[in-house]
């Protein structure tokens, strides 16, 4: 949704990930200026506007942590007309261009310009801002306006403040009433925010009057006082009647009926590309990856929406992860590129939005195979495990998952056939027969790069 925010904004935005990626380096102005091609004093002063100073080392001396970004995240997109715009729209629709210049303090050309830029961008979801008595948000098909509303709720912080707060308790509503609230992920992101939010958004349409065509269809259903008591909380002018439409029409939103030999072809799929044991395909992990890309399957085929990719955390993890685990990275698209063709889905970007929300709160690392490395020494084998020591620590901290096996020259003689189950032969020493790539007694972070990289890249 980035592409929604004017080109400053967008620039300050995109300044703010870098800053929140790479806070741990050094980095300079000037640097910084050349990279996002910009002059010097542009970027002295939007880190001003960012950061309250215009060295960027100064911010290298503090953790710059998720809360701080989120600060400077919604200072920076309170300044964009276009989202101020939407806002109103979504929370105030059904007003003239009159009502909502008045509550901006904009023109009313500025207006008519910006409405035509934000009708450019919600093209591409199938939904325009039109004049129907008054300017409202509408699509093809009202799951795509639900879907959009709710990415605006969460990516832009809409005022919701009532019910983020009961956050807890509407899940608990809605599991009441067998609606899903998650896609069998763990984390506040899925389990809460998104599930909750959305239903917020079918009640705030249902007090816009969207779906008072649907009455009839609800007739059978009935809500006890005390929950039309708490749902009535946020909006005190619902009927009874279109509170069981708000959730009637979310659970019909995101049932899903998940297809057996779906499941299994996903787990055909993963089996064979990671080359899993039969026992390694009954592991949890494995189970919930399977369900979270089969679900994934069924909801695009559904909706054939990609419109929640662009979350900024998403793209600030997404950054973090090419850059401590790019083997990690590359295996991950590779696999959703496989799917993706192997079942004709065409829903990559949706694959990347939930894998990397489940990679973030579940941990799936486990899922990338080991890198598999003998170190041979010349000396004893005592020296070798000091080495191999050495070399983990250095191999943790650049976040290569491993495993080191340690054999003195006699006993890889005796075993030199075994080499094949090694992805990486290391020695001390020169071999004449086997190709070996040669590791320092005195291993440091400094002497020890090129074979960083040469593991990384492996």
């Amino acid at each position: 949704m980035l592409n929604l925010f004017e080109s400053h904004i967008k620039t300050q935005i995109e300044i703010l990930n870098y800053v929140y990626s790479n806070h741990s380096t050094h980095i300079y102005r000037k640097d910084l200026a050349t990279f996002f091609n910009i002059s010097n004093l542009t970027m002295k002063k939007y880190l001003i506007q960012l950061f309250g100073f215009d060295e960027f080392h100064s911010i290298n001396q503090t953790f710059f942590t998720k809360i701080d970004y989120n600060k400077v995240y919604q200072t920076i997109i309170q300044e964009s007309v276009n989202i101020s715009i939407l806002k109103k729209i979504i929370l105030f629709p059904g007003k003239s261009s009159d009502f909502y210049c008045e509550q901006l303090a904009i023109s009313s050309p500025l207006f008519s310009k910006r409405i035509k830029e934000l009708n450019l961008f919600l093209s591409n979801y199938h939904i325009q801002i039109k004049v129907r008595k008054g300017y409202r948000i509408v699509g093809q098909d009202e799951a795509q306006v639900i879907f959009f509303i709710t990415s605006c709720f969460l990516v832009f912080s809409m005022p919701m403040e009532q019910a983020t707060s009961q956050t807890q308790k509407m899940i608990l509503f809605l599991k009441k009433y067998n609606c899903p609230t998650c896609f069998r992920t763990v984390g506040d992101f899925w389990e809460k925010n998104f599930f909750s939010t959305s239903f917020y958004v079918y009640l705030l349409r249902c007090s816009q009057g969207y779906f008072t065509n649907l009455k009839s269809d609800t007739s059978h259903y009935f809500i006890p006082d005390d929950d039309i008591y708490f749902l009535k909380q946020f909006f005190p002018r619902l009927t009874k009647s279109e509170l069981c439409i708000a959730l009637v029409l979310y659970k019909r939103t995101f049932s899903f009926n998940l297809s057996s030999d779906l499941l299994e072809k996903i787990k055909h799929i993963i089996k064979h590309f990671f080359l899993f044991s039969d026992e390694k395909m009954h592991d949890n992990t494995i189970k919930k990856m399977s369900i979270i890309l089969a679900l994934s399957v069924e909801f695009s085929y559904k909706y054939k929406l990609n419109i929640l990719k662009d979350i900024p955390e998403l793209h600030i993890f997404d950054q973090e992860l090419s850059s401590n685990n790019p083997k990690f990275a590359r295996t991950i698209r590779n696999l959703l590129k496989t799917i993706d063709s192997e079942l004709d889905a065409s829903t990559s970007n949706f694959f990347e939005f939930i894998f990397y929300w489940l990679f973030s709160e579940v941990g799936i690392e486990t899922l990338v195979q080991k890198l598999n490395i003998l170190l041979i020494v010349d000396t004893c084998i005592k020296s070798g495990h000091y080495i191999a020591n050495k070399l983990s620590d250095l191999l943790n901290f650049s976040t290569i998952q491993h495993t080191i096996q340690v054999m003195d020259l006699h006993s890889f003689a005796s075993h030199s056939t075994e080499k094949s189950h090694y992805d990486v032969l290391l020695s001390t020493v020169p071999l004449e027969e086997t190709p070996v790539m040669l590791i320092p007694y005195n291993l440091t972070l400094h002497n020890s790069q090129n074979l960083i990289h040469f593991l990384a890249d492996f």
